[in-house]
């Protein structure tokens, strides 16, 4: 997070997040009209890799990866984000943000007026690919968006929430691996939603003097 200078001309905001993304991580910008009250999310990275069913795909890799010995740079972003101070900025892992997919929620694209039962059916790739990421995103603000002038919007409410939300989807899974060790989860995401995966967030607030990190939560 930079601030932006004043004589930096046409620029919305007094500060600019900066981030990278290989294809796995994702960042989203939250901000909150402090006259209206209403929370705003952004996915700043949007579809960072295609096939999120593929545990082994990660979306790209640094270091020597391809037979060229080049790394896997085929979802590689760089993103710029006008944020003002206040506002707030999370970063996770495939292991949480992929736990608000409707894919791995066992939802059908025919709920949402599209005539298929598959989200990875070319024929409707661009539909299918937006209103992922749509649905994503509401779901993710519905987790987070209470808040009022006593329980305000932090960046530990903020993690603590995402966290609770993927520990409520998979636990079927988990159950069903504690209860049945020697079988593997059936491959039914109506039964078994959710990802179990590597699961790290991250939250903060923009402008935070290094003194005060406290406002920064993992």
């Amino acid at each position: 997070v930079l601030p932006v200078s004043q004589e930096e001309e046409g620029f919305p905001t007094d500060y600019a997040f900066v981030c990278c993304s290989v294809g796995d991580c994702k960042a989203y910008h939250i901000s909150i009209n402090q006259t209206s009250g209403d929370v705003q999310v952004h996915d700043i990275l949007g579809a960072t890799r295609e096939d999120i069913c593929d545990p082994k795909d990660p979306g790209g890799r640094l270091g020597p990866y391809l037979d060229s010995g080049s790394p896997d740079l085929r979802n590689l972003q760089l993103r710029l984000q006008p944020c003002s101070r206040g506002d707030l900025i999370i970063l996770c892992s495939d292991g949480v943000h992929d736990n608000f997919d409707p894919e791995l929620l066992g939802q059908s694209p025919r709920n949402y007026s599209i005539e298929t039962d598959h989200w990875d059916d070319p024929a409707f790739s661009s539909q299918l690919r937006t209103l992922k990421l749509e649905l994503a995103l509401r779901l993710l603000k519905d987790k987070i968006a209470r808040h009022t002038r006593r329980n305000p919007l932090t960046p530990r409410a903020v993690v603590n929430r995402i966290i609770q939300h993927c520990l409520s989807v998979t636990s079927p899974s988990r159950s069903f691996m504690q209860n049945f060790p020697q079988l593997r989860i059936p491959l039914d995401y109506v039964k078994f939603p959710g990802k179990m995966d590597h699961a790290t967030c991250m939250c903060f607030a923009v402008g935070t003097p290094l003194e005060e990190y406290a406002e920064c939560w993992i």
